[in-house]
């Protein structure tokens, strides 16, 4: 019973660890990049729509580009970079790596319109980390849940 316990005790922290190590800042900080490009950025509504002055909207994505998106990026490889090895196994590793080349590609990128830059589309890691992160908080739950009832 003893051994029981420890093993869920051991789960119950390595899920803890890939969420707040891993998944919940990749979800933060790619959901904050997410809400700003499609509400101003070079495909937004707000920006193809005609409703606001074009010249504005245009400097407002490239400084919000500049200070939030690339930094949040670069902080997001960071930590696919330091904490691959939390990454859940049955998590895709290659939507993280694409996103890594991604980043990377769109820092240079981003100061020109590059035909060349389509060979680095933005990969659904947001997606996947959200999906993968719901998963974990369930398992997290599960565990306590099953602790509560005497299980271990």
């Amino acid at each position: 019973m003893i051994e029981n316990r420890d093993i869920y005790q051991e789960k119950r922290e390595f899920i803890k660890q890939q969420l707040s190590e891993f998944y919940d800042p990749i979800v933060a900080l790619l959901t904050a990049n997410s809400r700003i490009f499609s509400r101003i950025g070079p495909t937004s509504e707000a920006r193809i729509s005609g409703l606001f002055d074009d010249n504005e909207t245009a400097q407002v994505w490239i400084k919000l580009s500049k200070e939030v998106i690339v930094p949040n990026n670069m902080r997001v490889c960071e930590i696919i970079e330091s904490k691959f090895h939390l990454r859940d196994k049955e998590d895709e590793e290659d939507e993280y790596l694409e996103f890594v080349t991604h980043s990377y590609a769109y820092q240079v990128f981003k100061d020109g319109a590059y035909e060349a830059y389509r060979l680095f589309p933005y990969p659904e890691v947001l997606k996947r980390a959200k999906s993968t992160r719901d998963r974990l908080r369930y398992e997290l739950d599960s565990c306590y849940t099953e602790q509560k009832k005497g299980f271990f």
